[in-house]
């Protein structure tokens, strides 16, 4: 149905894909941050603890994960925010109302029903 009404608009039906994706580029990107942060945490506590409260560090001694776990958050908070900027796109999309005339997708039905009824 979706596909329909981006139709009925003259829209790629394209566009409810895209945004699958990205909600699972997202989806992904959270369970690999929580995954590395548990590998980072188990790594070497102290350094963790280190970095909590302030002390110094040796900073050449944080694990690759805290590394791996700051890229997938950020990755995360991008992806999830695009996929949600996306959604609202759509939505006004399918408010909108569709075209008068017939578009790229096929003739208008609703010009073609018949008035005999």
């Amino acid at each position: 149905m979706a596909f329909r009404r981006l139709h009925d608009t003259n829209r790629s039906g394209w566009h409810v894909i895209i945004n699958f994706i990205l909600w699972v580029i997202a989806f992904v990107l959270i369970i690999f941050t929580f995954f590395s942060g548990l590998f980072f945490l188990g790594s070497d506590p102290a350094i963790f603890d280190a970095m909590i409260t302030g002390q110094d560090a040796n900073l050449s001694a944080i694990p690759m994960e805290a590394g791996i776990f700051g890229a997938s958050a950020i990755g995360y908070a991008i992806f999830s925010l695009a996929a949600l900027i996306h959604y609202i796109v759509l939505i006004v999309f399918w408010i909108f109302k569709g075209d008068e005339s017939d578009n790229r997708f096929g003739s208008n039905p609703l010009l073609n029903q018949s008035t005999e009824e």
